[in-house]
């Protein structure tokens, strides 16, 4: 009669699957796109010229903006994170 008892005890194996799940969601959240949306558009009314200097300093602001958190977030997270929870189980 014990015996059936013992079979529901392997449903903790699922608490190191919704772990992973947590680090991809943090990822989308700190999407720069927020921010040059609003600076483009109360600028361009100013002054022709100007939309090109701003694309300009935008998109390079956007290059290493999306790089760090393509570099420093997954890399650590699936990492460190990953790697030791992993060993450590």
């Amino acid at each position: 009669m014990q015996e059936p008892e013992l079979e529901p005890e392997p449903e903790p194996v699922l608490e190191p699957e919704p772990e992973p799940e947590p680090e991809p969601v943090p990822e989308p959240e700190p999407e720069p796109e927020q921010e040059p949306e609003q600076e483009p558009e109360p600028e361009p009314e100013q002054e022709p010229e100007q939309e090109q200097e701003l694309e300009l300093e935008l998109e390079l602001e956007l290059e290493p903006v999306w790089r760090a958190p393509a570099s420093w977030c997954p890399a650590p997270r699936s990492g460190s994170a990953g790697g030791s929870w992993g060993h450590s189980r």
